[in-house]
């Protein structure tokens, strides 16, 4: 039963989602495996609707952050920050009642609140990894070219 109860979709930078999800009334839970080197992390990790209703996660500053649009108002949660060098994971959610959650590693970094979960189907549906290239329709507070 849990598989009609829980759907999962890899997300690989070089072979977007076929059919991207549903989100109405759905919880988002979106993990990664994320890897520091010598430069810099920055940019999309995932992304999904438009500037009025979708989500992002990203890296900017060197801090993890985790962004709900909802009706054009912005809901975020920021790491402090100092992000772990070496490989670590990260966690974000959407769940039940508009409640959100950002994990480095298993620990709580921030939780936050939404007005609920997705009404609708966001538009556009397709799931961007790597970047975030609806020009003013993206997501997130970043420039067009942030990756």
């Amino acid at each position: 039963m849990k598989g009609l109860m829980e759907e999962q979709y890899p997300l690989d930078r070089r072979s977007p989602i076929q059919y991207p999800p549903d989100v109405r009334g759905k919880e988002i839970i979106l993990k990664a495996t994320l890897s520091k080197a010598d430069e810099e992390l920055i940019g999309v990790i995932a992304a999904q609707g438009n500037n009025n209703y979708g989500y992002s996660l990203f890296i900017r500053d060197n801090a993890l952050i985790w962004l709900v649009r909802q009706g054009g108002e912005t809901f975020r949660i920021k790491s402090p920050g100092n992000l772990p060098t070496g490989q670590f994971t990260v966690q974000a959610t959407l769940m039940a009642e508009g409640n959100m959650s950002l994990e480095i590693d298993g620990k709580t970094i921030g939780t936050g609140k939404a007005p609920s979960l997705f009404s609708s189907p966001l538009n556009p549906a397709k799931v961007r990894g790597g970047n975030d290239n609806e020009k003013e329709n993206r997501v997130g507070d970043y420039s067009e070219n942030f990756r």
